[in-house]
């Protein structure tokens, strides 16, 4: 009884096994995705990259050529320039001006291998690279808006493509600020101004790029910018002309619609994989996408028994990849039109949750493609935002020092830069209003974002909590730090 038993059990689960093997030959493939595709085109998205435009015109590459030959030459030197420390802060709204000490100031993580360098030996090794930044300041002017022409073939064959200049534009970006420091501790103001422009047209380059990456290192290349336009605003000598160049520069800068064609590529290439993988199935895709260099029988088996059961959820995968990243691109363009960012943030705190939700367990073998494609976008978000709040931040203060050139004083508010220094009042992202401003009672200004909490705490720059390293966005509130000047 026990053997008949059993024998049937046997038998109704082969015919369950039979039946699924039938129904999933029988399907049809990629309706959930193309109901989920067609329902975004009908909103107005843009889903492959041939909706994007692509491919287009190989652009003129002459000044990324030119930029990328001139670091290849930059000298070999006893320091990091990436280690010069911009913006150090010395306690809660503080910073020193790094050009008016005594010794240079370097990065915690460079400081016992770049201490004994001193003022004369950084000018020397700028000397003699001058030629070669005077390059770099040339082929700037000339920025390729996109190096990815034909995205869909250059995911496809990785390994034939040229590589994304990541490397030399980093290193572009630093000998160019480090540079400004060390100008400005000899008051070649003229040499800091250029380098500060070239920096900002360093973050022209790849301004179309549908490569999230690439839009990170604009990113990133601003923040530095930043920073050292912070130190430039220390010199006495700024005149209008060099103050409104500098800040027509950083007005022309748009980090968070750069971030929205990072996401839209994310998504296209995303797309790309999923046509794919219908078309091929989800083996061949597989092995064409993520290719395992030499497995063993064992690995082999699994990863061909994973990609089969896989396949009977692979639509639901698709489905969530494309909601995520639809989701996201709706809370970017929420930033874009003033959404405050604690609002944004949650948004994308719960899609987090539903990701890593789907990556855990067994779960993770229904939503592999998810958990590939989908990380956690919410901290490169977070990242894009701090640093357009910077810049924001840095426009004003700009236009603040235009006006006390005029009026030999700041104003009462920031309404009475408008029309003449500002054309409206810079918002504040992490509030979805203006930035707040206030004159002090000794002709000073307080001028701050309020924080990624979103809570106006009156320019408080103190920290809510312990923490061992002050930076501006440690404090309640994000407050323009006081410049101070050590013996």
């Amino acid at each position: 009884m026990k053997a008949s038993r059993r024998n049937y059990v046997i038998l109704a689960v082969g015919i369950i096994a039979l039946g699924l093997l039938i129904w999933y030959g029988m399907r049809p493939r990629g309706d959930l995705v193309e109901e989920y595709r067609a329902k975004l085109r009908a909103q107005g998205e843009k889903i492959s990259f041939v909706e994007l435009g692509f491919p287009r015109p190989p652009q003129n590459a002459d000044g990324l050529v030119r930029l990328t030959n001139a670091v290849r030459r930059l000298p070999s030197v006893s320091f990091d320039p990436g280690s010069l420390d911009f913006m150090h802060f010395t306690a809660p709204g503080r910073t020193l001006v790094s050009h008016r000490q005594a010794q240079p100031l370097w990065a915690e993580r460079s400081r016992s291998a770049a201490g004994q360098n001193s003022w004369d030996e950084l000018g020397s090794a700028f000397a003699g690279a001058a030629d070669l930044l005077a390059e770099i300041r040339l082929a700037v002017e000339q920025p390729i808006r996109w190096f990815r022409h034909n995205p869909t073939n250059d995911y496809r064959n990785a390994l034939n493509e040229p590589r994304f200049p990541f490397v030399p534009m980093r290193n572009a970006a630093q000998w160019l600020a480090a540079d400004a420091i060390v100008a400005l501790h000899v008051n070649d103001r003229a040499r800091a101004l250029s380098n500060v422009h070239a920096l900002v047209q360093l973050t022209e380059f790849h301004r179309e790029d549908p490569e999230l990456v690439a839009q990170m290192i604009r990113v990133a290349i601003a923040g530095l910018g930043v920073a050292v336009t912070r130190e430039v605003l220390q010199c006495p000598e700024l005149t209008e002309s060099d103050l409104a160049l500098m800040q027509a520069d950083w007005e022309k800068v748009d980090l968070l619609s750069g971030l929205e064609v990072g996401f839209l590529g994310a998504r296209a290439m995303a797309d790309s994989l999923f046509s794919e993988i219908v078309e091929r199935g989800a083996l061949q895709a597989k092995h064409t996408s993520l290719p395992v260099a030499d497995p063993s029988f064992r690995e082999r088996l699994e990863e061909t028994f994973a990609a089969f059961l896989w396949q009977f959820g692979d639509e639901e995968d698709m489905v969530l990849a494309f909601r995520h990243f639809q989701q996201s691109l709706e809370n970017i363009r929420g930033l874009q039109r003033q959404k405050p960012w604690p609002e944004v943030d949650a948004e994308l705190q719960g899609l987090l949750s539903e990701i890593q939700a789907a990556s855990t367990g067994l779960r993770k073998y229904r939503h592999p493609v998810s958990s590939l494609l989908l990380p956690n976008y919410s901290r490169a978000i977070r990242s894009v935002v701090r640093q357009d709040t910077q810049r924001r931040l840095t426009i004003t203060v700009i236009a603040l020092k235009r006006y006390q050139l005029q009026h030999r004083q700041f104003p009462a508010e920031l309404n009475e830069l408008v029309p003449a220094f500002l054309t409206v009042v810079p918002m504040d992202p992490m509030s979805g209003r203006p930035l707040r401003y206030r004159r002090n009672a000794d002709g000073s200004f307080t001028l701050y974002s309020v924080g990624e909490d979103g809570k106006d705490d009156g320019g408080d720059p103190n920290s809510s909590s312990p923490v061992t390293e002050y930076d501006l966005w440690s404090g309640r509130d994000a407050v323009w730090p006081v410049s101070e000047t050590l013996p």
